[in-house]
This record gives structure tokens, sequence and C-alpha cells, in this order.
């Protein structure tokens, strides 16, 4: 078998081709251990637990409308009382949403101690470990305004040194620094000996999606959000069709959710070392009702694997459209503007699934899981690979820009899905 280029020959190299080489050099290695696995899975472990997701989402929002009615509230739990396989078969799998408490106690005990003090938050740690001069993305909010191509725009993001932030914080409910990439941002530092905020609590994971982007990319979906009170997030649901997480390190929220096909609110108020677990698809919009400062993460597991693919589908076709209008014809330039406006393209999301795929086999979290985490990912790679329209032999060739690579790509996902 031909190597993949070496680091010198590389070098002119897009970047985006640069990272999915690098996906497929990760998939290679993890090949031989995981046909190994696949040898000694017992033969009927698939019928284990292999409910159609969407229809244990439909049976878990019937629970959810019977048992909550249309109260202003979601189930709360503490993360003692509930093991990971109880959360990921119930709130994952049934994609409903909840308040989690004793996290705080836990997990993100540290970076509550740290980002706090005397009930109020610690800019001491921000100015130490952070610095006053790093640039943070604080949006404005902007009413009846339009971008650069005619688009209408909620928010303007103006890139702000800290400690104009810090001096600011507490006074100007427009303004919001929001989406900072700050876990990787102190990552990049790395002799920064407090890089590590905090450790990801058990029940959120297999996160598939920052795994991945983490190990390929330079890229995550981990941000921190700190606003004033008045500050507040639209209506939205959240990016990729993912889950997303939101612990409060300090202050006060308040959540309006709205189930999916339904136009009634359910209202949640989130305090102080509480955390929401989002579901996908769901609608919410969120408001500070003091100052506060949260961390939060968009995350996916394969409990919702198929409606991120399915998001990337319809972006896709989207940008299609758009290519045709323009006689677009560029495979690379399609991803491109695929990635643009998605955050992936087809490619990415096929090495998504095969590293997906890949570490279920080799690496399993629970043992109880490995069925359903191995049927749902083989499912949509199938997919993937048997739509013509989708066109993925012409954008693994584009993107890694090599026939022999996209197809050493294509004959690695065969031979895993026809065992």
């Amino acid at each position: 078998m031909n190597t993949i280029k070496s680091d010198g020959e590389q070098e002119f190299l897009a970047e985006h081709t640069k990272h999915m080489r690098n996906a497929l050099k990760i998939c290679e290695a993890l090949l031989p251990d995981a046909f190994e696995k696949i040898d000694q899975l017992p033969g009927n472990m698939i019928s284990a637990i292999c409910d159609d997701p969407d229809r244990m989402r439909e049976k878990a929002l019937h629970w959810f409308s019977q048992e909550r009615g249309l109260s202003d509230s979601i189930p709360v739990l503490h993360v003692n009382k509930m093991t990971s396989y109880e959360f990921r078969r119930k709130f994952q799998m049934g994609n409903i949403p909840c308040l989690i408490n004793g996290l705080d106690c836990e997990e993100f005990h540290s970076i509550s101690c740290r980002w706090t003090s005397n009930g109020v938050i610690n800019k001491n740690w921000f100015i130490d470990f952070v610095g006053e001069e790093t640039m943070v993305p604080v949006r404005k909010q902007v009413v009846g305004s339009i971008d650069t191509e005619g688009r209408a725009q909620e928010c303007e993001t103006i890139l702000t040194p800290l400690k104009v932030w810090l001096a600011s914080s507490r006074l100007q409910p427009d303004l919001y620094l929001k989406d900072w990439h700050l876990v990787r941002e102190l990552q990049k530092r790395r002799n920064n000996a407090d890089e590590e905020l905090y450790k990801v609590p058990d029940i959120f994971e297999r996160d598939v999606l920052n795994f991945f982007l983490s190990r390929v990319t330079d890229g995550d979906y981990k941000f921190t959000y700190w606003g004033s009170e008045g500050s507040c997030t639209p209506l939205h649901s959240d990016v990729l069709d993912s889950f997303s997480w939101s612990y409060n390190v300090l202050g006060h929220k308040r959540w309006k959710f709205y189930k999916p096909g339904n136009d009634v609110p359910i209202f949640v108020e989130q305090r102080t070392g509480e955390c929401i677990f989002v579901p996908s698809g769901w609608q919410h919009e969120v408001t500070n009702l003091v100052e506060t400062i949260s961390i939060n993460q968009n995350w996916v597991t394969t409990a919702n694997l198929d409606l991120f693919y399915n998001c990337i589908i319809r972006e896709m076709k989207a940008v299609e459209r758009e290519c045709a209008e323009w006689k677009i014809v560029s495979f690379d330039a399609r991803e491109s503007m695929l990635r643009g406006c998605a955050g992936f393209d087809i490619t990415s999301c096929f090495f998504l699934l095969m590293t997906t795929l890949l570490e279920c086999l080799v690496n399993p979290i629970d043992s109880r899981m490995v069925a359903f985490d191995v049927k749902q990912t083989v499912k949509l790679i199938k997919l993937l690979l048997g739509d013509e329209t989708l066109n993925l032999e012409n954008r693994l060739s584009a993107v890694l820009s090599s026939e022999e690579l996209k197809q050493r790509a294509l004959e690695m996902a065969q031979s895993l899905i026809s065992n």
C-alpha cells in the first residue's frame, strides 16, 4: 500500500485536504483492530436494542407530553441518581430536554471554583490565564440590519480586547460575549498548565463530533458565554441538529423551549451550578436574568447521528441548487461552499462516520450500546455510499486531491460495512 505523502510534499495542499488526508490515515490505523473486533462480535448482537431512532423519539415525546402536559417544566434529575447508560437511553435517544443538578460538585467543581469568588465572576482568573489583550468575540444585537449578501442578521461580531469587555460586561445588555472558543484557545498555549478547564461529564459521552474535530482539524464546538442582565440568544435550534449542554458557572437564565411541531412555550429557569440538556431540533431562546457566565458544548452521538447526517444532506441540496444557478461545476468549490454554510461537507461527513464506526468497534464505551452504535453508523455509511446524487466519489477525489486516496477510502468503507 502506498503511503500518504510526507509533510514536505503536502506543504502546498489546502488545509482541508491535509485534514481529510489525516482522517484517512487515522481510519487506516484503526482498521486492523476493528476487523479483529468484528470477528469477536456475536452473530445476534445487532438485534439487541435496534429500535428505529425516529420511533424512539416519537415514543419519548409522547411520554414527555403526557407527563409534563403544558406545564412550564422539563424533567429534573441529579447526576448521581442516573447512570450514563440510563441518561443515554432516556434523554439522548428519546431526544427530550432535562435540567441536571450535581455537576457543580463533580466534573465542573474545578471551573466553578476558578471562575467565581465570593459570589461574583473572578475576573482576575481571566486576566491571569487569558490575558487582557486577548481579542474576544462580542456580539452586538442589531435591528433591521442586513449583511453584505442582503440577508437579515440578528447581531454583528465585534472583536474586542478582553480588558474592554471586563470593564463593560455588566453594563450593556445589547452586548454578549458568546461562541468564544476559550477551551481551544487555552489548549493552543502549550505552556499553560491550567489549560484543561473541565472534564466533560460521563453522561455527555461519546461525543463523536468534537472527538473527530479534535483529532482531524483544529476546530471544536466548545464555547464560553458571558453576558449581562438582559442579554439574550434569540429563538433558534442548534447547529448541525446537534445536542447541546449548557452549564451555568454563575448566574441565572430563563429558557423558552418549543417541542417539535408545537407552538406552546415551555419555560425553564436555570441557576448557578445547574446544567441544561438541549435535544436536537428543539427551538429555544435564552435570556440572562443577571450577569451570567456559562460553558456550552454542541455534540453528536450515535443517538442523533442520523439527524446530523440529514442536516448535512439538506444543506448540500440547498448549496447544489445555488451552484446550478451559478453554473458551478467544480466539486472542490461545491464542497467549500457547503463547509461555508454548514461547517461540514460531504467528505468530512464521510470521515466522521468512518471514525465513529471504527471507534465504536475498537474502543466501545458501553458494551450494551455497541449493537446500536454499529448499526446506526453502518446504516448511514451505506446511505452515503449508495446515493449517487451525492457524488461522493467526485467529492472525495476533489478534496483529497488524489484518485488513489479516494479509492483507498472507498475500499475501506466497503470492507467494513460488508462484514
